[in-house]
């Protein structure tokens, strides 16, 4: 027993070390292919910066002055009488929602379907967070070159087929496979939203950016009904109330305008 015990734990070592490896190549590689990419975009904006300059030399820079008086809480709340403006304060609960939600559910989904001790199933959390990490990284380059919507549009598909593996699939391999896909299509949701609230109403900046943060909470809000739904029908419950806040997002896409 002593033996096969050690022999599973070597097993799972080897794993974890395969993926992080296999993980830590692709992350090296496309960083190495979006460098390449993009060297020469940034030697053409120097030199178009050099030539406006030269163009226009005493040009200033103007700062952007704030008017009228700072609002209340009352009128930042009422900002999500804005129909645009509630779809992302609603997809950012949803955002953080699925973020929370895969942390506390990936390892329960492994141990419920295949065994798995807690400290094996742990190791879905990292997963989760390798891929979102690689994710927040390339997206920086992918939206250089990608409109935000054709960008989240990927994210939400990728988010979409891992919810549906996860309902389908009992393999490890194939759950860690759909966790990852979750991390990466996640990793760039929130930026996306953010950004397109404040450009949709740009004189109410700040009143925009305090109620996209308040907008965490959602994080609170999926975990209830996430547990709620696992009692009821077991993690794929959870799974469930996650799919509805990517079905969500997916809708929320077709209302982008860039």
């Amino acid at each position: 027993m002593q033996k096969n015990f050690f022999n599973k734990d070597r097993k799972n070592k080897k794993m974890i070390i395969a993926i992080s490896v296999s993980v830590a190549i692709i992350v090296i590689g496309l960083a190495v292919f979006c460098y390449f990419l993009f060297a020469n975009e940034k030697e053409n904006n120097a030199k178009n910066k050099a030539e406006n300059a030269q163009e226009d030399p005493q040009a200033k820079i103007e700062e952007e002055k704030e008017e009228g008086e700072p609002s209340t809480f009352g009128q930042c709340l009422a900002l999500l009488g804005k129909p645009f403006i509630l779809l992302c304060f609603i997809g950012i609960m949803c955002h953080v929602g699925i973020d929370v939600g895969t942390n506390t559910t990936a390892p329960k989904i492994l141990m419920e379907r295949l065994g798995m001790g807690l400290d094996d199933a742990a190791f879905a959390t990292s997963l989760y967070f390798i891929f979102r990490t690689a994710g927040c990284f390339l997206g920086s380059f992918i939206l250089r070159k990608m409109s935000a919507k054709s960008f989240f549009g990927i994210s939400v598909v990728m988010m979409l087929v891992a919810m549906a593996g996860l309902f389908a699939f009992h393999e490890k391999t194939m759950i860690y496979i759909c966790i990852a896909l979750i991390g990466f299509g996640n990793s760039n949701i929130f930026p996306v939203i953010f950004s397109q609230a404040l450009l949709a109403m740009p004189q109410k900046k700040n009143e925009v950016s305090g109620l996209m943060i308040m907008g965490l909470f959602g994080g609170t809000v999926f975990p209830i009904a996430m547990g709620l739904a696992s009692d009821a029908v077991g993690q794929s419950g959870a799974v469930a109330v996650m799919t509805v806040g990517v079905v969500y997002l997916f809708f929320y896409m077709l209302r982008m305008k860039r």
